[in-house]
Order: structure tokens, then sequence, then C-alpha cells
């Protein structure tokens, strides 16, 4: 399993990406309630602390998410967008939406095992 984060200003497209390629897709906003929602979201997925949770380092709208993910146990990925856009590339199909991009995003994370952790902190 992979999960995979679009994250926006106002809100986070969130899919769940299972072994047998199906998606469980959600939204939610990007704020500490959002985020807590988000984290409840990933325990009834059955979501482990050792599933890839991927996104993208957007400026600093990211950075809530993978902070309080991460502060719960989760393995945040934060890869930089060109990573994601290498992958587009590759895509037979070159779709482009929020919804799309947080399943790519959950497929990076079943394709490449060696992302860099994300483990910075609040005083950081």
């Amino acid at each position: 399993m992979s999960v995979g984060i679009d994250v926006g200003k106002m809100k986070l497209d969130v899919a769940c990406v299972r072994v047998d390629r199906t998606t469980v897709h959600q939204v939610f906003s990007n704020t500490e309630d959002g985020i807590t929602s988000l984290a409840k979201f990933l325990m009834q997925q059955r979501t482990a602390a050792t599933v890839p949770c991927v996104l993208e380092s957007t400026g600093d709208y990211h950075l809530l998410t993978a902070l309080m993910l991460s502060k719960r146990g989760y393995d945040v990925k934060c890869i930089n967008p060109l990573v994601t856009k290498k992958f587009m590339r590759a895509s037979v199909r070159n779709a482009k939406s929020d919804r799309i991009d947080c399943a790519r995003l959950a497929e990076i994370g079943l394709l490449e095992p060696e992302l860099p952790t994300f483990n910075e902190s609040t005083q950081e």
C-alpha cells in the first residue's frame, strides 16, 4: 500500500493505493483539523506506519501535513515536484487533476522504495 497526498493551499487530495491497485480517494482541508481527520482516515484504511505517505514539497503548504503525520509515526516522503513531473511524462495518459496527481504520488511510493524520509521538526 502507498498513500499519495496532493497538497494545495486549502485542501489535501489523498489517494490510498493498495497492492492490487485499487484506490480510495478522499479530500481534507489543509488545516490542523483536516489533517487530524486525514490521520483518522489512514487508521480506518489500516495504513501501517511503514507505508509511504508521499507528498510534494510545495512551498510551505506541505509542512503542516508532513509534520503532523510524521509526529504520528507515519513514513512521510517529501519529494521534489520535478520527480512527479518525470513520472507524469512517462505516463501514457498525460491527464492532470488533483485526483490523478495524488494517485500518481501514491504510485511513486510503490515504485520508489528509497525515497528520502521527512524528518524535520517544528524548531527547524
